[in-house]
């Protein structure tokens, strides 16, 4: 048996075997039953809208080095989103953030990433904070709507930041593989319900 690929079991420690479970092949304990699912993790990404654009980072190491990005990273599980993407902001802007409100969820199941995940992306205002880069962040930058960058690193960035762009009037460009698509219309907006909506739901 090739033991460097040999999986334990967390539960009881026995070594694990395989089976289908739920229409996929999953690792399955023999002994205990217990089974690895391997879900995606769930990150949260920021606009923040600033000087007439919004903030990008330029990423200062490997995956995507010196491609632009929007400030965003994986939730920490003992906090909230909105928790997390302040926090996040901080860190790689140096930008103290207000949430406006959730503009934008995506999924990126098939990304060349060691971990599948699921993003929330939120629109921001800055309220404290000079804008710098931090964390992994190499640069840190605002830009227009009409002159996005055209070397953006993730295709969930990109589809959110196409649809920021065609709310603002613009067109966005990048620099993607052929065919990429952005599934979502550029003026459905995500958003918390107001007095206003009433008569459209009530039409639902």
């Amino acid at each position: 048996m090739d033991k460097t690929n040999t999986t334990y079991c967390q539960r009881c420690g026995h070594i694990m075997a395989s089976d289908i479970i739920g229409g996929r092949e999953r690792p399955v304990c023999p002994q205990c039953g217990y089974v690895i699912f391997k879900n995606p993790v769930p990150g949260v990404g920021v606009l923040v809208e600033m000087e007439g654009g919004v903030v990008l980072i330029k990423r200062g190491h490997h995956p995507k080095k010196d491609l632009w990005a929007l400030p965003a990273g994986f939730i920490e599980a003992d906090e909230s989103i909105e928790e997390a993407a302040v926090r996040e902001c901080k860190e790689e802007t140096n930008l103290d953030i207000e949430l406006v409100e959730m503009f934008h969820v995506d999924s990126f199941p098939t990304d060349p990433t060691p971990q599948s995940g699921i993003i929330i992306f939120y629109r921001a205002r800055p309220v404290g904070g000079a804008l710098q880069p931090g964390d992994d962040a190499a640069e840190a930058a605002v830009y227009r709507p009409d002159a996005l960058p055209v070397n953006v690193a993730f295709r969930t960035h990109r589809a959110a930041l196409a649809r920021w762009a065609g709310l603002n009037g613009a067109v966005a460009t990048f620099t993607a593989p052929k065919g990429e698509t952005y599934p979502l219309a550029p003026d459905l907006l995500i958003r918390r319900s107001r007095s206003e909506d009433e008569a459209s739901i009530l039409r639902l």
